[in-house]
C-alpha cells in the first residue's frame, strides 16, 4: 500500500508490541532480497533513507520559506526528498553543513542565527526563525591593515622553521582537461572577490603585522603550466613539481596562493596551494565551490559572478579584538583555569625523542566502510542525542585508554571557529584561517560502558564555553594576558574536518589521486606526538594518526589504529542498535542498572522517610512506577496532624500546583495531532481579538507558550489574584487575559523564564478551540482515559472532603481556599498518588495506558525531548517540564517539574531511558525536593555515572 505514512505503521503496531519492540526505521520494498538458499538475504537489505530514515512522516513544504529551506538542504546534504519534519542531523548534517547552509541562505536573501541550526532542526521550526537580509554588506575591496586573530597569533607565537612553508592544498583531476585562458579568469575573480586571499604578511620589530593588498598590486596569484605528457612516470615529476611550488611562497611580498597545472596524458592535475594563514577547512568548501562554478563559466564565456560578499575577515578580527575585554570574556576564565589544574599522563613512547620532526613523520590511515560511516552520520546519534564529534572523540578516548591505560586523556581539540560570539557579524562565505585551538580532557574510566562513556565525553564537551573558540581569545588577545598562564599542552590533536562529497557534485573536477607534495616544511618540529585528523570522502569516513618514527615503531601505532577502527565500530552498533538490544538482551552489563523492585524501594522509602531528612513534613506520598507497573505508592505521616488522619496514596488528595502543567502540556499535544493546532504558529491566530502588545515583532508561537520562552516582560502578571478569589466579583478567562496581558519584550525562544500565564493562554486556547471549558475537555479526554477519578482541575464538594490539610513553613495550618477557574491550566489539579501514577505510566509508555492512548508516541517524543540543551541562556526545558539539574548529571534524560503552592509541595521525575517514573507530594508549602530526588538516584542508580549512594541517618 504506497499510501501508508510510517506513523499509521507505526501506530497499529503498537497494538500488538511492546514499545521497545517497535522499529525505529522503515523501508519499503517491492519484494525482498533472498540467498540463493531461499532464505532472506539480510546483508541485501538497503539502509534506511530519506524521510523514512528519520522515521518521520513525510510532509512537503507548505511555505516559500519552507520550500527554500528544503532546496538547500537537498543541495548541502546531497538528499534527494526531504520533508519539513526531517532532521537536519540524522540526515548527516553537522556544524559545518549548517554554514554551508547558512550561506546559500543569504545567497536566497535570508538569514538565519548559526545557534537555531541546533535548536530548531527541522525545516517547519527552523522556518519561524528566518528573516529577510536587511543590513546590505559592503561589496567593496578590503585593504589595510588586518588585526591578528587568536590562531594567527599562535602560529607566530611557535617560530616556525620555515614559517612561509606552512599551507593547505588539494588537487583537482580534469580528464578532459582544463582551459588555460579560462581558468585565469577564474583565479583572478576569485582572488579579487575573497580579500583574505590578498593579505600578505610582514615581520616588524614589534612582531608580524597582517596587510591586506589592493587589487591592482602586483600578482594576486600564480600559475605555472607544466607539460608532463611525454613523462614515463607522471606521479614523480608531478609530486616534485608540488614540493617545490608548496616551498615557494614569501609571506611579505605575496601572493599566497600558488597553483600548478600539470598537463598528462590522461587527463590534467591542478594543485592549488593556499597559505594556511588565510584559509582553512571551511574556507575551502567556499573555494571549491565558487572555483568549480566560476570556471564553468569562464569556459562557457559567461561573466563570472559570485553570491553577495559576507562580512569581511577584516572587521571580524577587528571586532574579535574588542569582544577580548567584554565581561562575556571574563566570565570564562574560571573555566579554562580549571581545565589547566586537571592532572593528566605522558604518553607512553617506543623511544625517548620529544617530539622529532615533519620529515620523521608516518602516517597510518582507518577507514570505515560507507555503510558504517552512513549509519554514524545519520543513525548513530539519535541514541544520546550527540553530534559526530561526540562519538568520534568516545571511539578516540576509547582506544588510547585501551592502548596506554590512561583513565584521562588530554585532547588538543580544532574547530571551526565560526561560533556566534559577534551576533552582527555574518561570516558563513568569508574565507580566512578562523579555527579555534583548546584543550579538552575525555574521560574514560577502566569500568565504565560505551554508554557511559558517551555521555560523559558528551557532557563534558557541551560544557565548553561557545565550542573554545576564548580559550585563544584570553591566551592572545585580552589586555589580562599577564595573569593568564594556559600550560595545559596535549599530547594528542584532534580534527574532524567534515564532508566533503559535495563540494565538487557540479562540477566535472575530481579529487587527483597524485601527491600534492608537503604542505609544511619537513624540517620543522611536530607540534603533537599524535596527530588525528578525519574526513568523509565518497561517503566513507578516514581517520589519519600521523606520528614520529622518531619515537614509536610501525607496529606500535597499527595497534592503536585498530584499537580506533574497532572502538568506533563498537560504538556505532551499540547507538544504532540501542533501543532494541539494551531492552532485549541488555547489550551491555552496566547499560542500564538492574530493574529495582517494590521491595526495595518499598525498604529505600521507609527508611528515607523516617531519616532525618523529612522530621519536619507533617505528610507525604511517594510513588514509583517502571515499565509499566506501579512499584510503590504509599502514604506516610498524616493528611490531618490534629486529628491523626493517615496519609493513602489511594485516597488522599492533594494540590498538585504546576504539575497541572504537565497535563496542560498533553493536552495542547492532543490538540495538534487533531490538527487543531499548530505549535508554530503564531497565537494570534488563536486569540481572536485578544492583542498581544509586543515590542519585539517576532512570531509567539504555541511551542513558546509550552517551553516557557515567551519572552513576557512579566510572566506572572494577576497570578496574585487567583488565591482566594472573591467569588461576588466572577471574571472570565476571557477578560482576565485582556487585563493581565503581558508584553513581548525579548525575542520568544531565546531566554528561559519561569511563567504562568503563558499556561493561561494555553487553557483559553483549549476553550476557544474545543468550545467547552478547559476542566471539562481536560476530564473527558486525559483523565477518563486514565482512570483518574479522583483528579480534577475544579474543587467539587466531593473531592474537598478528601482533601489533605495544607501546612506552612512553620507547620500552621493553611485555611482550606479555592482557586480561580482562571487557573484550571496553570495550577488548579487536585490528585492522589494513585492517579499520577497512571500519568507517568502512560507518559513512560509512549502515550499509551492499559487499552487507551492519550497521545501517539510522536507527540510523547517531542514533551520528553528538551528544547533548550544547545542553548546556554535558557534552562533545560521541554513542554510543560522544566529544571535546572540536568548538567550535574551528565546529559542523563532525565525529564522533572516540580509544583508549589500554598500548603502543598510536589515533584515528578521521569527517566526514559529506565522507564522509570517517581512523584512525591507533601502537606507542607516548601520541601527540599531536589534532596529527595538525590538521594532516591543516588540509591538506585550510582551506575549511571558513578554516582555513590548516599547514608540515610
Amino acid at each position: 500500500n504506497n499510501d501508508l505514512t510510517v506513523r499509521q505503521i507505526r501506530e497499529a503496531m503498537s497494538q500488538g508490541l511492546p514499545d521497545y519492540m517497535l522499529p525505529s526505521y522503515f523501508v519499503q520494498l517491492t519484494h525482498m532480497p533472498l540467498t540463493p538458499n531461499g532464505k532472506i538475504n539480510r546483508k541485501a537489505l538497503p539502509a534506511p533513507e530519506q524521510s523514512l530514515q528519520t522515521g518521520t512522516e513525510y510532509i512537503a513544504p507548505q511555505t516559500p520559506i519552507e520550500e527554500i529551506l528544503v532546496s538547500i538542504w537537498q543541495t548541502v546534504l546531497g538528499v534527494p526528498q526531504i520533508g519539513v519534519l526531517d532532521n537536519f542531523f540524522d540526515l548527516g548534517g553537522d556544524s559545518i553543513k549548517a554554514i554551508q547552509a547558512s550561506s546559500k541562505l543569504l545567497q536566497a536573501g535570508y538569514k538565519i542565527e548559526m545557534k537555531y541550526w541546533f535548536k530548531y532542526q527541522n525545516v517547519a521550526e527552523l522556518s519561524l526563525h528566518v528573516k529577510p537580509v536587511t543590513r546590505l554588506i559592503d561589496q567593496k575591496e578590503i585593504i589595510g591593515e588586518v588585526t591578528l586573530t587568536p590562531i594567527q597569533r599562535w602560529f607566530f607565537e611557535n617560530k616556525m622553521e620555515a614559517p612561509h612553508h606552512f599551507n593547505q592544498s588539494v588537487m583537482l583531476y580534469q580528464k578532459q582537461g582544463f582551459d588555460v585562458i579560462a581558468l585565469r579568469k577564474t583565479m583572478q575573480k576569485i582572488t579579487e572577490h575573497h580579500d583574505t586571499l590578498r593579505m600578505v604578511f610582514r615581520q616588524t620589530e614589534q612582531g608580524y603585522e597582517a596587510w591586506n593588498r589592493r587589487i591592482e598590486e602586483e600578482e594576486l596569484f600564480s600559475l605555472e603550466v607544466m607539460d608532463f605528457t611525454g613523462e614515463v612516470n607522471p606521479a614523480a615529476a608531478i609530486e616534485e613539481a608540488a614540493n617545490v611550488i608548496q616551498s615557494s611562497i614569501d609571506l611579505s611580498k605575496g601572493p599566497l596562493i600558488k597553483l600548478g597545472l600539470f598537463q598528462c596524458k590522461e587527463g590534467d592535475h591542478l594543485l592549488i596551494v593556499i597559505h594556511h594563514l588565510v584559509v582553512d577547512g571551511v574556507s575551502w568548501r567556499i573555494l571549491l565551490e565558487d572555483i568549480g562554478v566560476s570556471y564553468g563559466q569562464a569556459v562557457n564565456g559567461e561573466a563570472i559572478q559570485f553570491p553577495q560578499k559576507t562580512d569581511s575577515f577584516q572587521l571580524w578580527a577587528e571586532q574579535l579584538s574588542l569582544y577580548a575585554n567584554s565581561p562575556e570574556m571574563e566570565k570564562e576564565r574560571e573555566y579554562w583555569n580549571g581545565m589547566e589544574e586537571i592532572q593528566t599522563g605522558l604518553l607512553p613512547k617506543d623511544k625517548e625523542e620529544n617530539y622529532g620532526l615533519i620529515k620523521d613523520s608516518e602516517a597510518i590511515n582507518v577507514e570505515w566502510t560507507k555503510l558504517e560511516t552512513e549509519q554514524l552520520l545519520k543513525q548513530a546519534n539519535n541514541a544520546y542525542n550527540t553530534e559526530i564529534n561526540d562519538l568520534l572523540l568516545t571511539a578516540v578516548g576509547t582506544a588510547i585508554h585501551q592502548w596506554t591505560g590512561m583513565d584521562k586523556i588530554a585532547v588538543n581539540l580544532e574547530g571551526h571557529g565560526r561560533e556566534t560570539i559577534l551576533s552582527d557579524l555574518d561570516i558563513t562565505r568569508t574565507v580566512g584561517w578562523f579555527t579555534s585551538q583548546y584543550p579538552v580532557v575525555l574521560p574514560v574510566e577502566v569500568e565504565s560502558s560505551i554508554s557511559q562513556r558517551i555521555k560523559n565525553i558528551k557532557m563534558g564537551l557541551r560544557q565548553v564555553p561557545n565550542k573554545g573558540i576564548g580559550y585563544g581569545v584570553l591566551k592572545y588577545l585580552t589586555n589580562h594576558q599577564e595573569k593568564q598562564t594556559f600550560t595545559l599542552k596535549p599530547e594528542i590533536s584532534f580534527n574532524y574536518l567534515g564532508q566533503f562529497d559535495q563540494d565538487l557534485e557540479n562540477s566535472l573536477m575530481q579529487i587527483s589521486p597524485y601527491s600534492k607534495g608537503d604542505d609544511v616544511n619537513i624540517h620543522q618540529k611536530n607540534r603533537y606526538t599524535l596527530d588525528i585528523n578525519g574526513m568523509v570522502i565518497d561517503g566513507s569516513l578516514s581517520m589519519t594518526i600521523t606520528y614520529s618514527n622518531a619515537q614509536y615503531y610501525e607496529e606500535t601505532i597499527q595497534e592503536l589504529a585498530d584499537l580506533l577502527k574497532e572502538a568506533l565500530k563498537g560504538i556505532i552498533e551499540h547507538c544504532v542498535m540501542k533501543e532494541q538490544v539494551d531492552q532485549l538482551h541488555h547489550f551491555e552489563e552496566h547499560e542500564i542498572a538492574e530493574s529495582i523492585s517494590s521491595k526495595k524501594v518499598e525498604k529505600f522509602t521507609d527508611e528515607f522517610f523516617n531519616s532525618l531528612y523529612l522530621k519536619d513534613i507533617p505528610g507525604a506520598i511517594f510513588v514509583v512506577v517502571q515499565d509499566g507497573k506501579v512499584l510503590l505508592s504509599k502514604g506516610y505521616g498524616y493528611s490531618d496532624v490534629e486529628n491523626k488522619i493517615q496519609m493513602n496514596a489511594n485516597n488522599t488528595l492533594m494540590r498538585v500546583g504546576s504539575i497541572t502543567k504537565l497535563f496542560t502540556s498533553t493536552i495542547m499535544m492532543q490538540l495538534v495531532e487533531q490538527g487543531k493546532i499548530n505549535l508554530y504558529e503564531d497565537i494570534q491566530a488563536y486569540l481572536g481579538d485578544i492583542e498581544i502588545p509586543r515590542k519585539i515583532n517576532y512570531p509567539l508561537t504555541i511551542e513558546h507558550l509550552m517551553s516557557y520562552t515567551t519572552g513576557f516582560d512579566y510572566p506572572d502578571q494577576g497570578m496574585e489574584k487567583l488565591t482566594n478569589f472573591d467569588k461576588s466579583k466572577p471574571i472570565t478567562l476571557k477578560d482576565f487575559i485582556k487585563q493581565n496581558m503581558p508584553t513581548v519584550v525579548y525575542t520568544p525562544g531565546e531566554r528561559y523564564n519561569y511563567e504562568n500565564f503563558a499556561f493561561v493562554l494555553q487553557g483559553y486556547i483549549v476553550e476557544k478551540i474545543t468550545g467547552i471549558p478547559f476542566h471539562q475537555y481536560a476530564k473527558e479526554h486525559l483523565l477518563k482515559p486514565l482512570g483518574m477519578y479522583n483528579s480534577s482541575f475544579i474543587q467539587t464538594l466531593e473531592l474537598q472532603n478528601k482533601l489533605a490539610t495544607g501546612y506552612d513553613i512553620e507547620n500552621s495550618k493553611v485555611p482550606r481556599y479555592e482557586y480561580s477557574p482562571v487557573d484550571n491550566s496553570t495550577g488548579s489539579m487536585l490528585s492522589t498518588g494513585e492517579d499520577i501514577a497512571k500519568f507517568m505510566i502512560a507518559m513512560l509508555q509512549q502515550g499509551r495506558y492499559g487499552e487507551n492512548r492519550i497521545l501517539d508516541s510522536t507527540s510523547v517524543k517531542k514533551i520528553l525531548s528538551l528544547k533548550s540543551e544547545n542553548n546556554s541562556e535558557i534552562s533545560y526545558s521541554s513542554y510543560g517540564f522544566e529544571t535546572n539539574f540536568h548538567p550535574n548529571y551528565m546529559g542523563e534524560n532525565i525529564f522533572a517539574k516540580s509544583g508549589n503552592i500554598s500548603g502543598f509541595s510536589s515533584f515528578m521525575w521521569l527517566l526514559p531511558e529506565v522507564n522509570t517514573g517517581a512523584f512525591i507530594m507533601c502537606n507542607k508549602s516548601f520541601i527540599n525536593k531536589i534532596e529527595i530526588f538525590e538521594a532516591f538516584m543516588n540509591h538506585f542508580y550510582p551506575s549511571l555515572q558513578g554516582r555513590k549512594s548516599l547514608q540515610l541517618v
